[in-house]
């Protein structure tokens, strides 16, 4: 403390009085002139604060621990609420734009502001505010740096604001963690909203970035570091409350997505080196670890499958087929259109490989399944492309309701309803275990994975990576003359031909 003043202090008969740096302060008589003198010599360090900060006279923050100070409070780990001289010296920079000086001379005054850096240890933090009694366990030293530097950024949005040009040399962060989540929900949903309609791959991205909104604390973006970023991962890498592995693992790399794209936006400036550091892999729970062969796949039987065909509609019987043949649920079978037929015909390809050629003239189709962009081509059964033809669609889509619109309603929540709706009414005509629409397109590959053609069962369902317009490139590369071998035999082995023969029709 400074050198005390050995003159008495001026009192009103109840009030000890001083006026400090053009503010008075009070302390009250019955506390003695000794106990007035202490808090008074407090306040003036605290002013002291102030000036080594660079302000030349009172905050409202200062002056609140002032006044805490004058009641006989004590500053034992409070948060210094000064005023760092670089927050100062860019207050300077906007004073001196708003009273128009050059360009040149802002562009120098912009410069010199970029060179301030927050790198303050803990004792050099502690020699900034001697009125301020730091302990140990204080909890605002280490988040020290962090709230210098979001009062950095708020004074650079000021700077902005003025600074027409927006200069890219000066590039410090701004805004808050979820209103640069709410910006990207905005960017990705209008990559899936057609005539005001969000489709369903835009829900489904909405739903994990609230999720993520829910989960995560709306911080100032200077305070996503890599420390940070980790710490949000690592909430859904843990599976909180049980999620499954595959809901954290789509949750985490929505997220990843998110900070790339926050990473190259101009809007915030938020900028990080090590991204692919991140540790990204899933938690795995004693509840992942049932053995494979104790997970039953449930389906229909074969005698289930003859009592469907039998009551099936005209549309109800080419959508079995196309799930049994094709592997084709209802995302598949909704987008088909007459586009990716090619019935009556040899392969499209055939002329150039001759594994193709051999099967001559049969039924097709050729499209990309639009989940994963991986191609998918089939070889139709007679039956399959003989209930297509009877659906009587010259142009378009192919599966569609009494009135013309697509079954598969693209822009809605529950694109699949009226697929689900249909299957529901079949069963219940039928004595048949309950099983969803969507267990069809298991069974092809259930059937080609105990033959131990585990290649062949995931190009049933179509999984693998994503395929560019290099077809050529890809039919050479994957079995599909065993994988369409496979499908003929398939048909003889559920006795397919037998089945639809005996079928009731009823439309």
């Amino acid at each position: 403390m400074r050198q005390r003043s050995n003159d008495h202090l001026k009192h009103d008969g109840k009030n000890y009085r001083k006026m400090i740096h053009g503010q008075f302060f009070k302390v009250a008589k019955g506390h003695g002139e000794e106990e007035a003198r202490r808090r008074f010599d407090i306040i003036e360090m605290i002013f002291g604060d102030l000036q080594r900060q660079g302000c030349s006279e009172w905050t409202n923050e200062a002056l609140l621990l002032a006044d805490e100070i004058r009641k006989g409070g004590s500053l034992v780990n409070y948060e210094p609420p000064l005023t760092h001289q670089g927050a100062h010296h860019l207050g300077r920079i906007i004073k001196a734009k708003t009273e128009q000086v050059s360009d040149l001379e802002f562009s120098k005054i912009v410069q010199d502001g970029k060179s301030i850096k927050i790198e303050k240890d803990i004792s050099e933090i502690i020699e900034d505010f001697p009125s301020v009694e730091f302990t140990e366990d204080n909890p605002y030293v280490g988040n020290y740096k962090d709230s210098l530097e979001e009062k950095l950024q708020d004074i650079i949005v000021k700077i902005r604001a003025i600074n027409k040009s927006d200069s890219a040399d000066l590039i410090l962060t701004e805004g808050t963690l979820h209103k640069a989540i709410k910006d990207y929900q905005n960017y990705r949903l209008a990559d899936f909203t057609h005539e005001g309609q969000v489709n369903q791959t835009g829900h489904f991205i909405n739903g994990l970035l609230n999720r993520i909104l829910k989960k995560t604390e709306d911080i100032h973006l200077s305070k996503l570091n890599f420390s940070k970023c980790q710490s949000i991962v690592d909430y859904f890498r843990n599976r909180p409350d049980g999620l499954e592995k595959e809901t954290c693992a789509k949750t985490i790399q929505i997220l990843m997505r998110f900070l790339l794209w926050l990473k190259k936006s101009s809007a915030y400036g938020w900028k990080i080196d090590n991204l692919d550091e991140l540790d990204k892999k899933v938690k795995a729970l004693p509840s992942d670890r049932q053995k494979l062969e104790t997970i039953k796949v449930v389906g229909f039987s074969q005698l289930e499958i003859y009592e469907l065909i039998k009551n099936s509609s005209e549309t109800e019987l080419a959508l079995i087929l196309l799930g049994l043949n094709c592997g084709y649920g209802a995302g598949e079978s909704g987008r088909l259109t007459t586009q990716h037929l090619y019935l009556d015909q040899e392969h499209p390809e055939a002329e150039k490989l001759q594994d193709l050629k051999s099967f001559g003239i049969q039924n097709w189709i050729r499209m990309k399944r639009p989940k994963n962009n991986v191609l998918n081509a089939q070889l139709l059964w007679l039956e399959t492309a003989e209930a297509i033809k009877n659906l009587g669609v010259s142009d378009g889509v192919i599966f569609r309701t009494s009135t013309g619109a697509p079954m598969y309603r693209e822009n809605s929540k529950n694109a699949q309803s009226t697929f689900s709706n249909y299957f529901r009414r079949l069963l219940e005509q039928c004595d048949t275990k309950s099983l969803s629409f969507g267990k069809l397109r298991k069974h092809f590959s259930t059937w080609l994975r105990n033959k131990g053609e585990s290649e062949l069962a995931s190009m049933a369902v179509q999984h693998g990576n994503p395929t560019e317009d290099k077809l050529l490139h890809h039919y050479s590369n994957k079995p599909y003359k065993r994988y369409f071998e496979a499908q003929v035999e398939y048909r003889l082995y559920l006795g397919i031909e037998e089945a639809v023969r005996n079928r009731g029709l009823k439309d």
